[in-house]
């Protein structure tokens, strides 16, 4: 019987675990599977100020495509080079077109700098593989696992002397969600966790599901009309 009961409780432990977070030595390339090929395709409304004297706000929906050109990995870094990740949209301008970003998986983080062109950011990649720190403290954190409601992570000197909160990265939210996007082909209900960074001059909300990727963006300048909140409609990935 005391065996059993230990069993039972072991077991229990276990799922607690495995079910309340993703642990931290889950397979980063699991969690966000980049892959030369990749793709999200978003929708949403942006609006921004046009440059010049008629300071009118301008509101469009738009299309986004965020796609990975390239992958560069070394031994516990997996590194992406994408065009299109949602945070370009935060200041739009007519015409613009998708920049260049790395998307760097590393020590439980998922890491991001964005690049003047692809070979700026295919260089910067193959230093960081190699080992060079410059380039890697270059990048910033906006995901570190395990994802558990309230946590918080991506202080600088600043943040740290904060107590509101601000500047960081937190886990405001868990939801089990109902996954309706082109293309997916994994679980329907999974768990989306809302990640949040606010300062004083705009804030970034950003959805994010586990084995799929960022699944909502939204980005709220509080000042000069700059804004774009966006939803990923389809996926695809070269992995059948």
């Amino acid at each position: 019987m005391r065996k059993n009961i230990c069993r039972a409780v072991l077991l229990l432990t276990i799922f607690i675990f495995t079910h309340s977070s993703y642990a931290a030595d889950d397979n980063l390339a699991s969690l966000y599977p980049l892959e030369k090929g990749s793709y999200w395709i978003y929708k949403g409304k942006i609006e921004w100020t046009p440059e010049g004297d008629n300071r009118k706000t301008v509101s469009r929906v738009i299309t986004w495509k965020m796609t990975v050109h390239d992958i560069v990995q070394s031994s516990g870094c997996k590194i992406a080079v994408v065009s299109g990740f949602p945070k370009d949209l935060a200041w739009y301008s007519e015409g613009m077109k998708p920049k260049f970003s790395l998307l760097a998986l590393k020590d439980k983080c998922v890491y991001l700098r964005g690049y003047d062109s692809r070979q700026d950011a295919l260089s910067a990649a193959g230093k960081i593989a190699n080992g060079d720190k410059d380039n890697l403290n270059a990048l910033e954190c906006i995901i570190e696992f395990p994802l558990v409601k309230g946590k918080s992570f991506g202080f600088d000197a600043e943040s740290e002397k904060r107590e509101d909160g601000m500047y960081s990265w937190r886990v405001e939210q868990v939801d089990k969600v109902n996954i309706k996007v082109k293309g997916y082909k994994g679980p329907k209900q999974k768990d989306e966790f809302t990640l949040t960074y606010r300062t004083l001059p705009d804030h970034i909300i950003m959805k994010f599901v586990p084995g799929l990727g960022i699944t909502g963006y939204v980005y709220s300048h509080h000042g000069r009309a700059a804004s774009a909140d966006l939803q990923l409609v389809e996926y695809g990935s070269p992995i059948k």
